[in-house]
């Protein structure tokens, strides 16, 4: 069976309180045989994908960088966009990264047969 991919998106720069809700989301969507799409680096995405990664999921991190040693060391699977903070687009008063957009070419990628 293809797993579901979902995205967890959020701070870099996260308290515990958000770290905590992001851990227990990773974790159920590892339980549940999802692969953890985030950022790939620190705050809410560490914490989505540590958790993720100790219930036994997979974890694909987007990362800004060219460089995939920057990802956290929970990613799995790390998609080096090289775009820097170029990903991040902002549209009316919802912010939307072009990583989201991203995911789908990732998936691709990873998941032959993916549309």
């Amino acid at each position: 069976m293809t797993p579901v991919y979902v995205s967890v998106t959020g701070a870099a720069g996260s308290d515990d309180g958000l770290d905590a809700h992001a851990a227990e989301v990773g974790r159920l969507l590892a339980e549940h045989g999802c692969v953890v799409v985030c950022g790939g680096l620190g705050g809410v995405m560490e914490a989505a994908a540590r958790a993720a990664g100790e219930a036994g999921g997979q974890v694909l991190g987007i990362i800004p960088t060219e460089d995939r040693r920057s990802a956290n060391r929970y990613c799995t699977l790390v998609a080096a966009t090289g775009m820097g903070q170029a990903r991040n687009l902002a549209v009316g008063v919802h912010a939307v990264t072009t990583a989201e957009d991203a995911v789908t070419t990732a998936l691709r990628l990873v998941s032959p047969g993916h549309q």
